[in-house]
């Protein structure tokens, strides 16, 4: 794991597009960070913890409503 130090107006989606490229992962952001989960805006210098994902092999032979 990690970290990433905020920068005045960073939000968790924010913070998500900037660390993984996608802003899909702010529940793992949060789940990593409860301490911080009340925050909205974050002010600069805050300390965010930044978890590894995981990549979870998706099976293409499913249809996609099965995937």
């Amino acid at each position: 794991m990690t970290t990433y130090k905020t920068v005045l107006g960073d939000t968790w989606d924010n913070i998500s597009y900037n660390q993984y490229g996608s802003s899909k992962f702010i529940k793992e952001l949060m789940e990593a960070n409860k301490k911080h989960i009340g925050t909205v805006i974050f002010a600069s210098g805050v300390q965010i913890m930044t978890p590894e994902l995981i990549e979870v092999e998706v099976n293409n032979d499913l249809p996609p409503w099965r995937r």
